[in-house]
């Protein structure tokens, strides 16, 4: 069997390395057992019986990762046993990579299609039309291994208020909304950076709802962009759809979305939506709202500003962000879609 020549030229050095340091003895390989156990009970597998008091037993993960530490040989096989069995086996893998060791993983193969798909879904979550396409084509995955089952929304409870949106009010004032649990990932503070644009050329309000890390930054990045005055936290709200009713605005400015509920709740109650162009985003928001690059607030504030200056733009967007939700993601339709699943694969096992 031929080796890739990058394994090859490490290997050598290993041993080139020990030569040259006049080391009697040093290791090539750690053979790894985390633990004993196995999926198959193979008749005359000596193994069964040599294991039979410890097959329930099994390594820690500092333990795994020590030993590879100790015995410094460039390449791990990690045997068993099933080590797709060993419950933290993605996360020894990750470390024995950011050990820069070479691995080799002795498997039946038997959970493999699982451990790729559970892979595969950790990796592309909700980015799945192009990416999922890309995999079919490879041979990767099959027609048969995915099932897509979008969130959805309680659109009777999520619904337009009575209030009216801002050309239907006597005020001006423009109330724009935003809910996360303001991690980084969240980037709050471009939301912020984007309503400092926006209420410097008409009447605005933003109302924050949440809470987390980056609260007391998105409300200093306020105070220094001139807008503290305008901007609202509410903190964490039970439900958001007394909120979002009567808003004329959802912003979303977030650095990785998988799917964006906060958005479609804002969807169903009617309200435009602007975010971010990241992750599964763009299958909720369809052609219903605008979507702008990361980390740049001057981009969400020109969109926003399109719908928050143009009546008619705005009418028709709030329409069709409506519909998209009713028709596509309701909670009867959500809730068919697994009870469907689920009848499937109960029968499938039959």
């Amino acid at each position: 069997m031929r080796f890739p020549l990058a394994l090859t030229a490490k290997i050598a050095g290993h041993i080139i390395g020990h030569k040259v340091r006049r080391t009697p003895k040093f290791a090539l390989v750690l053979q790894l057992e985390p633990l004993h156990t196995c999926n198959l009970t193979c008749t005359g597998c000596g193994r069964i019986r040599e294991y039979s008091t410890s097959l329930k037993d099994m390594m820690s993960l500092e333990d795994c990762l020590g030993s590879a530490t100790e015995c410094n040989a460039p390449m791990v096989s990690i045997c068993g046993g099933e080590p797709l069995i060993y419950p933290k086996i993605e996360e020894l893998v990750e470390g024995l990579l950011e050990q820069s060791r070479i691995i080799y993983i002795c498997t039946n193969a038997m959970f493999m299609r699982k451990k790729m798909r559970d892979h595969l879904a950790a990796i592309y979550q909700n980015e799945s039309e192009p990416l999922l396409a890309d995999l079919l084509k490879e041979e990767l995955i099959s027609e048969k291994d995915i099932e897509v089952i979008p969130n959805f929304v309680d659109t009777d409870k999520y619904s337009p208020g009575s209030g009216g949106r801002y050309y239907e009010r006597s005020e001006e004032e423009r109330v724009i909304v935003h809910t996360s649990n303001f991690r980084p990932v969240k980037r709050v503070a471009d939301v912020v950076r984007a309503f400092s644009i926006i209420h410097k050329q008409i009447p605005a309000r933003l109302i924050l709802v949440g809470d987390g890390p980056d609260r007391e930054h998105a409300m200093a990045i306020a105070a220094d962009t001139g807008c503290l005055d305008q901007v609202e936290h509410l903190g964490n709200l039970e439900s958001t759809e007394t909120v979002l009713a009567d808003a004329d605005l959802f912003l979303l400015a977030s650095e990785t979305e998988s799917f964006g509920l906060s958005m479609l709740e804002a969807m169903s109650c009617g309200v435009p939506c602007v975010s971010t162009h990241v992750g599964g985003v763009h299958e909720v928001l369809g052609e219903t709202g605008a979507l702008t690059a990361r980390g740049n607030p001057g981009h969400m504030a020109e969109e926003a500003l399109k719908f928050l200056t143009d009546e008619k733009k705005h009418a028709e967007a709030s329409v069709a962000a409506r519909n998209r939700a009713t028709d596509l993601f309701n909670l009867e339709t959500g809730i068919r879609r697994y009870e469907d699943l689920y009848r499937r694969v109960i029968e499938s096992d039959r």
